[in-house]
């Protein structure tokens, strides 16, 4: 699924958030973790609905990049960059 699709469903998750009584709009943010770690600055960068955005665990490189390492592990059979590296 395109990481704009999901960034846009997480606004729409905060804006609902926003609307509840028992919730106080002001301390909606986003929690971002691993694929999150895309996602949560694309919303943040459509809509100041978020109060905040943490990044935990997130990915340290582009989305383009993890899927040629991921595509690479598949033909190759090695599960990660760490992988490819050590055994090359």
């Amino acid at each position: 699924m395109d990481l704009d699709v999901l960034a846009r469903d997480a606004l729409a998750c905060v804006r609902r958030l926003k609307t509840q009584p028992e919730i106080d709009p002001r301390r909606v943010g986003l929690w971002g973790i691993s694929q999150g770690g895309w996602i949560t600055p694309l919303a943040a960068g459509l809509d100041d609905a978020p109060a905040f955005i943490i990044n935990s665990l997130g990915p340290a490189t582009s989305l383009r990049r993890h899927l040629q390492d991921k595509r690479r592990g598949e033909i190759t059979g090695q599960v990660s960059t760490f992988d490819f590296i050590v055994k090359s």
